[in-house]
């Protein structure tokens, strides 16, 4: 997988929890506490934690990550390090 796929992937993720005004959708219960309300800053964020993890070429075959999901100020460096793998 391509470094920008896998980015593209982390941001998908990230901004669903963002806040939304399409119909239908719920106000982010979270937003600004575990992670940036702002979708430029949450953006910034993701990049930095890729960006940070200097990961080595994996031996073999990567078949699966164990990956955070929660508390981006805590885990988003593990978390971007665990994608950055793949």
């Amino acid at each position: 997988m391509s470094a920008k796929f896998i980015h593209a992937c982390l941001l998908s993720l990230a901004l669903a929890s963002c806040a939304y005004s399409a119909a239908g959708a719920r106000q982010a219960a979270y937003a600004g506490k575990f992670y940036p309300a702002d979708k430029a800053q949450l953006a910034a964020f993701v990049d930095s934690a890729l960006a940070g993890a200097a990961v080595p070429q994996p031996g073999g075959k990567v078949l699966a990550i164990i990956a955070p999901h929660a508390g981006y100020v805590f885990s988003g460096r593990v978390a971007g390090f665990a994608y950055k793998t793949v």
